[in-house]
């Protein structure tokens, strides 16, 4: 019997539910779930910017796309899981929701990310390529977590926050920028880039889906 996921969306957005669904999954799609008993995985998808009240900090002036009854939604779901410990995944916003959700913050505007493919480096060494669409970027904080995987370079001209101030790239992990980050009290990973968009055999789905999968042993 395959292990059931929760994709916490109404958009019905398949990109990010198939590559659930390739990583073992049976997918479940809502929002608003009663409950996630019976859940062996909790995903939190792409989309606009996080309310930078989650991370209690102003709102720049380059956010765009802001939707705090989503961000609402969201935290209610993220509080369900982290209290019934099951482990979670976000791509993209995703990600950095769940950044916000664990003690971290968020670089407000970065450059050299928007559509525009890069290099990243993983715990092992290895480089490879990864599709990459976003103009903020993972400040992580709490306790207990590891960075996955950093840009091979860093890429971004700026690194705004909710002051319109720079921030500097030493505000980052070994001033680094991050691209995905395990939290292990809450079992939360997050991953910046795009797999769902990649070719099965590209290195970045690869490496994806063999986390994920990871990801729903936990118990």
């Amino acid at each position: 019997m395959k292990k059931k996921a929760l994709v916490v969306t109404n958009q019905r957005y398949q990109g990010y539910s198939t590559f659930i669904a390739e990583c073992g999954f049976e997918v479940h799609e809502t929002l608003t779930p009663e409950k996630v008993d019976g859940y062996s995985l909790v995903h939190f998808i792409g989309g606009g910017d996080l309310a930078p009240a989650l991370y209690n900090e102003a709102q720049s002036r380059h956010c765009s796309g802001v939707n705090i009854e989503r961000d609402k939604k969201e935290a209610r779901v993220f509080y369900m899981a982290k209290d019934a410990g099951i482990p979670m995944f976000g791509i993209c916003r995703g990600a950095q929701f769940l950044c916000a959700m664990n003690g971290g913050k968020l670089i407000q505007d970065v450059t050299g990310h928007g559509m525009e493919n890069h290099g990243v480096e993983i715990q092992n060494g290895k480089h490879f390529k990864v599709t990459s669409s976003h103009h903020q970027m993972m400040v992580p904080g709490g306790e207990g977590f590891k960075v996955f995987a950093f840009s091979s370079k860093n890429r971004s001209s700026r690194y705004i926050g909710g002051d319109e101030k720079e921030m500097g790239v030493s505000v980052l992990p070994e001033s680094r920028e991050v691209e995905a980050v395990y939290w292990k009290d809450t079992k939360s990973l997050g991953v910046q880039w795009h797999p769902e968009w990649m070719k099965r055999s590209d290195l970045g789905w690869l490496v994806v889906h063999e986390w994920v999968k990871k990801l729903g042993d936990i118990k």
